[in-house]
This record gives C-alpha cells, sequence and structure tokens, in this order.
C-alpha cells in the first residue's frame, strides 16, 4: 500500500484533488444517474493524476493510503452502492463492459447466460411501488434488483414487501433477480432475495482485469472491503 508525503510538490493539487472528490461524494444524492458518474470520476481522475506526478518525482512513500478511509466513507451505504452501481453499468468508463454484471448474476443467480445489450441500465434508488431500490439493473424483460445494507438492520418485513412489488413484474413474464447485500451477508426475511457478502463482490472484482484509472479505484474498493469488513 502506499501514501503521499505533504511535501512541496504537487501538495496544493494533490488536496483540491481530494476536497474535489469529497465535494462530489457531498452531492451525490443531488445527481442524476449520468451526472453523478461524471462527477465522481472528474475528481477520481484529478486525484490519480497528481499522484502519478509525485510517483515520478519520488515522492511517493510506502504506507498504507485508501481512498475510502481518507475520506470517512467505510461504513456509508450510498457510497458504496453509487460504486458498485458504476461498475455493474456497462456502459460506463470502467472499461469492463459488462463483465462484472454477468460475473454478478452468475455467481449469485447462477445465471449463466443472461441477455445483456445496449438497452441495459443501471439506475440508483430507483422508486419501484412507492419505495426507493438501493441498485435496479433494467435489461431486456429482466430485472436486477440489489438491497445493500451496511450496518443498518432491515426494516420490518422490508425485504418481503419490496419482493411482493417485483412479483407483479413476475406474473407479467418479467425476470426478476432479487440480492441482499451486507458485509457479512445476512440472511433477508424474504426468501426471494438471496444474500450477498461483500466478500463475494471482492473475490468477483479481482477476477476481472481493469485498466488505467479504474484499477485505482477498485484496488482501494477491494483493500477496503478486505481490512474494513473482514472480507
Amino acid at each position: 500500500m502506499e501514501t503521499i508525503r505533504d511535501d512541496n510538490v504537487n501538495a496544493d493539487n494533490f488536496r483540491n484533488g481530494l476536497l474535489t472528490l469529497l465535494d462530489n461524494f457531498a452531492k451525490i444524492n443531488e445527481l442524476e444517474e449520468h451526472q453523478r458518474a461524471e462527477k465522481f470520476m472528474k475528481g477520481f481522475l484529478r486525484l490519480i493524476s497528481t499522484v502519478k506526478q509525485a510517483q515520478e518525482k519520488g515522492l511517493w512513500q510506502k504506507t498504507y493510503f485508501n481512498l475510502f478511509n481518507t475520506f470517512g466513507y467505510l461504513r456509508l451505504e450510498a457510497v458504496h452502492s453509487n460504486v458498485l452501481a458504476y461498475l455493474l453499468n456497462p456502459e460506463e468508463t470502467h472499461g469492463l463492459g459488462d463483465n462484472f454484471l454477468r460475473s454478478f448474476v452468475y455467481r449469485v443467480f447462477n445465471i449463466k447466460n443472461l441477455p445483456i445489450n445496449s438497452s441495459a441500465k443501471v439506475f440508483r434508488e430507483k422508486y419501484e411501488g412507492g419505495y426507493p431500490m438501493d441498485i435496479v439493473v433494467k435489461g431486456n424483460n429482466w430485472w436486477l434488483v440489489i438491497e445493500n445494507k451496511i450496518d443498518s438492520d432491515e426494516q420490518e418485513d422490508q425485504t418481503k414487501r419490496y419482493s411482493e412489488i417485483w412479483k407483479r413484474r413476475v406474473k407479467r413474464g418479467e425476470n426478476v433477480l432479487l440480492a441482499f447485500l451486507s458485509p457479512p451477508g445476512w440472511q433477508p426475511e424474504s426468501s426471494d432475495f438471496i444474500p450477498v457478502s461483500y466478500k463475494t463482490i471482492r473475490e468477483l472484482l479481482e477476477c476481472l482485469q481493469f485498466q488505467g484509472d479504474s484499477e485505482v479505484l477498485v484496488r482501494h474498493f477491494t483493500d477496503h472491503i478486505f481490512l474494513d469488513f473482514n472480507g
């Protein structure tokens, strides 16, 4: 793991990069999905650019540095949901295409040939039946729904209520995949939801090949899961 000394090399740029990304996280609930991802990556890319400059000048120390730890977002569900929504989106800038989405569905639901095309869309806090769903992926006649919990317990009958809402689409012939994500893989109240641990997320990401700046984001994310979620 690595961190940067606050020396005389790009110290202001580094701090500004951190503050830009921090500000983007703070505004994350006010933005539409594409705007949210754009703001997130703008601050992140600025930070990575400064880090690279410091590396080139030999001012990069071998000690622990993690974005999620630095910003104090170790346990915030909204931040984790936004990172996952970004990674699940085949059209985003991570360069994975639909690989993470396919691997998640195969690992959790044992569905190998999910029909994914350019029409697949990823939503954050999409309302269905009057309730906000954390992460929703809409495909061609199929839906993936992920309810994400970090420290908070499931609300009374929450997954049961959500399940009944989505069963309306099942009755119309649509395929609905329901996942309940938490650090240890808690069992949801509804048996229609499949429990998923953050360890599973880390293992899936570690099997994929990222390029460029997205690789840095994923490395920090997976390190955070391993160290802070015991995953």
